[in-house]
């Protein structure tokens, strides 16, 4: 920082000088000289880097003589408003600024002086071109470098030479659940259950050459959260010199690197997992370029086809065994794929290292480099020979097909290219209800159900077009109207020249099957005894709630609530009539909310609401109202009266909470402490 630029009016200044030129975000001040006009008054060395301004040149001078027209609006209108509302203001966007810098978040802090007037405005912008992630500021009690450490996304903490910790910022406490005064019970940091037993000595080391002078960049090793869980770090130690160049302090940011580290460790298993595929595969496959070199190819290539590594190596073709005849076949393929189109499932021949000719489906695909340009093809081969010959000698038979179909409890149709049905085997009166008669010469498409047609119209051209058997689900009518689920796998038969002469089509009923499975979907998402949601998927969806809010900037209140004494009822008229009475309660609660709030039951008499899309703590407490005026009523069940009230305790998003646990511990508090009264909800305070 140039110190003729701002004056720093602090204990400290030095420290606070050298930690903002240590940033990698840009950070200025502009004076507010009136409503609508600011000047500049301070860069910070990342703003002359990226902008090409000079202190000496800018510093005095008004905004609007020195942004860059494209965006001077935006930045105009943000200060106006930080200065309006006297409140900091933060933007999670991308903008390009100028040529080379693209913001990803942004920040306007209006800052007071000591009458509590509001005469400069701190604009943080964050450039992602680079990826930088790192906006370090110390918490320290000049407004200025407040609003900037405590906006930091990294993890920071500010220690002074003796070892004792000043400070650490939110971000901090958020990322590893340890705050300032948990900190303060030990003698140092490192004494903590903060740096884990094995790292203990390192992280002494690295301290003692902080507070020597050197500045260790990056560090990646571990630091474990509260709660126990180990998370992976990169860390700097950063030393605050003063002027002479003495260290006074020292500051340590951290980057968490776990979802990083996870992902490195996934992509090692990946990698394992398709050398394991590549070495292991029954297909064949082949890798080379649209000039014939081959690159690569595994041992199910080798087994299929003869041709060794040693026999595909130097210059020679990749399509070695391309038969000649096939020549002007692979000129259309080298065009396909270097247009960067695939080739599925192409029935062709190729030739074996000892002259026999294999039929084989063929499955091609184009590799690009970063620039969109085919570098390479891979390619995956059956053996489809054996199919081949089976598909022959049924065309060949259909006497023995027909045979196969007739006492065959799957239902067979033949339909030929218009989709009409030809042949339908006798299995169709037992299941459909309809004669093999009653069907042929109808469209399959008017026996499918009016929704899924579209769908099996595409599925029947892909299979008619690339010549593939496909697996399709789908609802059959019976004759009666009613329809059931039924899996079909469809065989397109071709002639001899190539085109699709007429489909097999062999079908089961799946109805049973689509039931369970619908049955484990409900049991997995709901309360079996309310219908209410359970406990995990209202955790999933407070989860969603919370990042629609951040998204839109709406709120939202979680309400805990359980029903008085119900202990008491369900211990002294047993289980059966506190299940009802659970299911009453649950029934009122639906009637007495909004279809867009979320009802779930947590576990015995415990429920819970998310209250979406919330303008005001009126609206709140005015549904809190509606609710429990709606079960105040006394329930009547078996010819007993009960008069069992509720209890609630509400949390608003993001006010008491700005995660799923901390917004239910603090509804959960609330509901503690309108229990003590009881018939009433409270608000957490």
């Amino acid at each position: 920082m140039n110190e003729k630029t701002i004056s720093l009016h602090t204990p400290h200044p030095e420290i606070y000088s050298h930690l903002l030129n240590q940033t990698s975000d840009v950070a200025m001040v502009l004076f507010v000289e009136n409503d609508t006009s600011f000047r500049f008054t301070f860069i910070n060395d990342r703003a002359v880097e990226l902008f090409g301004w000079q202190c000496e040149e800018i510093c005095g001078m008004l905004l609007n003589e020195v942004w860059p027209g494209d965006t001077l609006d935006i930045i105009l209108n943000r200060c106006v408003k930080a200065l309006t509302n006297q409140n900091s203001l933060l933007f999670q966007e991308t903008i390009c600024l100028a040529q080379n810098i693209v913001a990803g978040r942004m920040s306007f802090s209006p800052l007071f002086n000591k009458e509590n007037k509001c005469n400069h405005i701190l604009i943080v912008i964050q450039d992602i071109k680079k990826q930088i992630t790192q906006s370090n500021h110390l918490e320290l009690e000049y407004s200025f470098f407040e609003a900037f450490f405590s906006q930091s996304v990294d993890p920071i903490s500010l220690w002074n030479v003796k070892g004792d910790l000043l400070k650490v910022n939110p971000a901090f406490e958020k990322v590893f659940g340890w705050g300032k005064e948990e900190f303060k019970r030990y003698i140092t940091l490192q004494a903590s259950g903060f740096v884990p037993a094995d790292k203990k000595e390192e992280a002494i080391d690295f301290f003692q050459q902080m507070l020597q002078g050197k500045t260790v960049s990056h560090y990646q090793t571990q630091r474990q959260h509260k709660d126990g869980r180990l998370l992976d770090v990169a860390i700097t130690y950063l030393p605050i010199k003063n002027k002479e160049g003495k260290v006074t302090a020292g500051a340590i940011s951290f980057y968490d690197i776990s979802e990083t580290k996870k992902l490195e460790r996934e992509l090692r298993e990946i990698k394992e997992q398709l050398e394991l595929v590549w070495e292991n595969t029954a297909d064949a496959i082949d890798v080379f370029t649209l000039e014939g070199r081959l690159l690569h190819i595994n041992p199910a290539f080798t087994s299929l086809f003869g041709w060794t590594k040693e026999d595909t190596k130097g210059e020679k073709p990749a399509i070695i065994f391309t038969p000649p005849h096939l020549k002007k076949e692979l000129q259309q393929m080298r065009g396909q794929l270097r247009r960067g189109q695939s080739i599925v499932g192409l029935e062709t021949l190729r030739q074996k290292k000892d002259g026999r000719m294999l039929e084989v489906l063929a499955t091609y695909n184009p590799l690009k480099n970063e620039s969109g340009e085919v570098w390479a093809v891979i390619g995956v081969y059956k053996d489809i020979s054996k199919l081949k010959q089976v598909q022959a000698e049924l065309r060949d038979s259909e006497e023995r097909y027909r045979l196969i179909a007739e006492h065959s409890y799957d239902m067979i149709k033949v339909i030929d290219s218009n989709g009409i049905i030809t042949y339908a085997s006798p299995s169709h009166q037992k299941i459909l209800g309809f004669k093999p008669d009653e069907l042929i010469g109808k469209r399959l498409f008017d026996t499918i159900h009016k929704k899924d047609v579209e769908q099996i119209k595409q599925q029947f051209a892909v299979s008619s077009i690339e010549k593939r058997v496909c697996q399709i689900q789908f609802r059959q009518y019976l004759k009666n109207g009613s329809w059931i689920w039924v899996e079909v796998t469809v065989t397109p038969l071709c002639s001899k020249e190539g085109y699709v002469q007429h489909y097999t089509v062999a079908a089961r009923d799946i109805t049973q099957k689509k039931q369970d499975e619908e049955e484990l979907r409900n049991y997995a998402s709901f309360d079996s005894l309310t219908g209410l949601y359970n406990r995990r998927i209202f955790t999933e969806l407070i989860d969603k709630a919370i990042i629609d809010s951040r998204s839109s900037g709406r709120t939202f209140a979680v309400m805990y609530m359980d029903i008085d004494k119900f202990k008491t009822i369900n211990d002294s008229h047993g289980h059966e009539i506190g299940d009802e009475l659970l299911k009453q309660f649950a029934k009122r609660l639906k009637a007495a909310t909004r279809k867009s709030d979320v009802l779930a039951r947590m576990g015995g008499d415990e429920f819970t609401i998310i209250l979406s899309d919330i303008c005001s703590f009126k609206e709140v407490i005015e549904a809190a109202e509606r609710i429990q005026q709606k079960l105040r009523f006394p329930y009547w069940i078996q010819g007993h009266t009960f008069s069992a009230t509720s209890s609630s305790g509400i949390a608003f998003y993001p006010d008491h909470g700005e995660d799923m646990q901390t917004l239910l511990r603090h509804a959960d508090r609330a509901l503690y402490k309108a229990k003590e009264n009881r018939n009433m909800y409270c608000l957490y305070k």
